[in-house]
């Protein structure tokens, strides 16, 4: 029987959040005591909690998070666990050359780095594993469809410039970071779903993402 898994974290002033940006408010608007209802007046930045960032996170002008294709973000996933690595910092062309033969042309590419162990704790963000460039340029390459992490950013903590998103999201491939409950994957393909809010011109969003294993 499939089982379908949730990799999204929840949206709450609770939300691990990248240094710097500020954590979201869900605070009453309408209550059901006074206005017959209640409604909640919602605000978080477009890079909080399980998100995408689409090129024009990077690059003004670039394609903006309402104008992905869906293709990229809806199908077959190959589930990579580097997990176990040599240097836990790093991800690098070998540690993904050693899957060469099942990241393929337009496929999506699920990457578990292990730091999802770590969420909730400051070494979420201190510890954040990179992807290296030599890494990057070889996913364009190898023209994956999308590429989708469990940290919270692809750069080295603390660098500038963003070199390493800018090296995907030049070739038009969102990057969706912060996912959650990995250990629940056994499988090594999944039907992979992220769904974003459509944000109009926006450089990214928030959105729900889901696997289903057979």
């Amino acid at each position: 029987m499939a089982k379908t898994i949730d990799l999204t974290y929840p949206l709450s002033a609770e939300t691990v959040m990248y240094p710097g940006l500020p954590h979201p408010e869900i605070v009453p608007y309408f209550t059901v005591e006074n206005e017959g209802a209640n409604v909640s007046r919602v605000s978080f930045v477009s890079h909080a909690g399980t998100h995408i960032d689409s090129p024009r996170h990077m690059f003004t002008g670039a394609r903006a998070v309402d104008e992905l294709s869906l293709s990229r973000l809806i199908g077959e996933a190959v589930v990579v666990d580097i997990s176990d690595r040599n240097d836990p910092a790093n991800i690098t062309l070998s540690d993904l050359q050693a899957y060469d033969e099942v990241i393929q042309s337009g496929g999506i590419l699920l990457l578990i780095t292990g730091i999802y162990r770590q969420y909730g704790t400051s070494a979420y963000n201190e510890n954040c594993p990179a992807l290296s460039f030599e890494a990057a340029r070889w996913l364009v390459e190898k023209q994956i469809a999308s590429y989708a992490t469990d940290a919270t950013s692809i750069e080295v903590p603390g660098s500038e410039g963003n070199p390493v998103h800018k090296i995907l999201l030049a070739d038009g491939i969102p990057i969706i970071e912060n996912l959650a409950n990995l250990n629940q994957i056994s499988a090594k393909r999944v039907r992979f779903i992220a769904l974003p809010l459509k944000l109009k011109d926006c450089d990214g969003a928030p959105c729900r993402v889901v696997v289903i294993q057979e």
